[in-house]
C-alpha cells in the first residue's frame, strides 16, 4: 500500500509540474505528450477501480462516460479540464478515499474527456 501511495504522489507531482508548463503555451497549441510511469497492467487496474467508483458516486449526475448535460454547464466529457483541475476536484470529492481510489477516478475521468 505504501508503494501505491508513493506512486500516486510521484504521479500527482509530475502531473502538476507538467500542467504548469503546458498551461503556459498558447491556447491553440496542442499539449505536449505525457508519459505515464504506470505499466499497462497497473493502468488498467486503476482505470477499472476508477470506473467502479465513478459509477457509484458520480454517474447519477454525469452518466457513465460523463456525457450527461448539466444545468451548471456542458457535460463533464466536453469540458476542457486540465489534469491539475481534475486532480483537485477528485481530491475534494473523494477526500476520505485512498490515494489509489483518487488516482483511479482521475485516470477514468481523463479517459473519456474529449480534448
Amino acid at each position: 500500500m505504501r508503494a501505491a501511495a508513493a506512486l500516486f504522489f510521484i504521479l500527482l507531482t509530475w502531473l502538476i509540474a507538467s500542467q504548469r508548463s503546458i498551461s503556459a503555451r498558447h491556447p491553440q497549441q496542442a499539449p505536449a505528450p505525457q508519459a505515464s510511469p504506470l505499466n499497462e497492467a497497473e493502468r488498467e487496474w486503476l482505470l477499472a477501480l476508477g470506473k467502479k467508483l465513478f459509477l457509484q458516486r458520480c454517474a447519477s449526475c454525469h452518466n457513465e462516460r460523463g456525457d450527461k448535460p448539466l444545468s451548471s454547464g456542458p457535460p463533464l466529457a466536453e469540458r476542457k479540464l486540465t489534469a491539475e483541475v481534475i486532480v483537485r476536484n477528485v481530491n475534494g470529492r473523494f477526500k476520505n478515499a485512498s490515494a489509489e481510489d483518487r488516482q483511479g477516478v482521475t485516470l477514468y475521468i481523463q479517459s473519456f474527456l474529449k480534448q
